[in-house]
């Protein structure tokens, strides 16, 4: 049996039937009674279509320029891809590998049931293919993505940290997000897609819902369900009012950029909300952090990019008239209306023109949803309410800002 051994500290340029710098680069077999160990500070030079039959004990690292078979050789130090050109690595069971780096052009397509980068994954340039055939797993580090550079598909990130990057991306564009607050041995597996735009119906409060992308987040943990906050980048979609499906008429001086979720338990898309939003032109592309937390499980939960009303300052509002028996169902329910901050205590109360009560609400929380309260019109007897005008108070506090308003309003047939 051949065994080559490599331990020298200096790179070192391997030549198996192969000229270094050539335009037609041979290619590279290492026969299946071969033996070769390559040393923590060394470097091998795959600049063909290389098939490692035999025994390669990589410590160092392997430089391929073009496709790379490592057939049972499946652990590795170190694998660096830096070809001009679509490459493949294939393996006959799941490849193990401590840091990997692509800075590369074209796209690297993995043709192997399960790779799991275990230290550092580091994206500088091409994109990652990882299919629905292929399981990408990261227990480490992952480092660069972003428009040069992405993973197509799904990525898989099981690690003790709380902030995890999933440098993502579609059809040429660099579509990545973040998940904060992710409790220790959490297992997240997201998958960029296209959305389904016949699924895709906004809440009230959204204009629309672009359908070029959409993330898919499942989690794995030893609870039932997980809470994070979210950050994403989009690019390559279309938010002009034409191009959404199922777009509505929401009346709003400006407009702006969101993510919405669909999860377990939810009808519509729901609103997460802007904490913050840059880089961004309003319609194709941007960074946009949710102002609100969700919860993710073991059942897909989706996240889209959505355009809504944008507030500069919080607005507040009171209607004047309702009636239980309106034909839209939001004119059902009389109620105050507060957008723009976290509403953390509400004191909301109804009278009769004699000045008794009836109805009253009053709560503090974190996030105060105020669709869920209101007064339906319906009497302490159990009938509608008369015909006529009533009067509320309400006070609000959100973001420690005090917001009180008195009034009357009608109720109507």
């Amino acid at each position: 049996m051949r065994d080559l051994r490599i331990g020298m500290r200096r790179m070192i340029i391997l030549l198996l039937g192969l000229l270094m710098g050539s335009a037609n680069a041979q290619t590279i077999t290492l026969g299946s009674a071969a033996t070769f160990k390559l040393g923590s500070q060394a470097s091998f030079f795959a600049g063909g279509n290389t098939t490692l039959n035999g025994t390669f004990d990589n410590q160092g690292t392997i430089i391929s320029y073009s496709n790379l078979n490592l057939m049972n050789n499946t652990r590795h130090a170190g694998l660096r891809f830096v070809g001009q050109s679509d490459q493949t690595i294939t393996a006959n069971d799941t490849i193990r590998v401590k840091r990997m780096t692509m800075a590369k052009s074209g796209k690297l397509n993995l043709q192997v049931r399960r790779l799991i980068v275990e230290d550092l994954l580091d994206i500088i340039s091409g994109v990652l293919g990882a299919g629905a055939d292929t399981t990408l797993l990261v227990s480490g580090e992952i480092t660069g993505g972003g428009n040069d550079g992405y993973i197509e598909g799904k990525l898989v990130h099981f690690s003790k940290l709380e902030t995890i990057r999933f440098p993502l991306g579609l059809n040429g564009f660099y579509n990545g997000l973040t998940l904060t607050g992710v409790p220790p041995n959490t297992l997240i597996v997201v998958e960029v897609r296209q959305a389904d735009p016949d699924i895709l119906m906004p809440s009230e409060d959204m204009i629309g819902i672009a359908d070029e992308v959409e993330w898919a987040i499942t989690a794995m943990s030893n609870q039932d369900s997980v809470e994070v906050g979210i950050s994403a980048t989009f690019n390559g979609v279309d938010l002009s009012i034409a191009g959404l499906p199922n777009g509505q008429d929401v009346r709003s001086r400006e407009r702006a950029p969101a993510l919405a979720k669909y999860g377990k338990g939810d009808s519509l898309y729901v609103d997460l909300g802007i904490a913050d939003i840059r880089d961004t032109d309003g319609e194709t592309f941007g960074t946009v952090d949710a102002r609100s937390t969700f919860f993710i499980s073991d059942e897909p939960t989706l996240i889209s990019v959505s355009l809504i009303p944008f507030l500069d300052a919080p607005q507040f509002f009171v209607p004047d008239a309702f009636s239980p028996t309106a034909v839209l169902e939001e004119n059902r329910v009389f109620r105050p209306y507060f957008a723009g901050a976290k509403i953390t205590s509400v004191d909301f109360r109804v009278f009769d023109q004699f000045q008794s009560s009836v109805y009253s609400f009053r709560e503090t929380g974190d996030d105060i949803d105020l669709s869920t309260i209101g007064w339906d019109g319906i009497s302490s007897g159990g009938t509608i309410a008369d015909v006529g005008v009533y009067y509320y108070s309400v006070t609000l506090i959100a973001d420690g800002i005090t917001y009180p308003e008195t009034g009357s309003f009608l109720l109507a047939n």
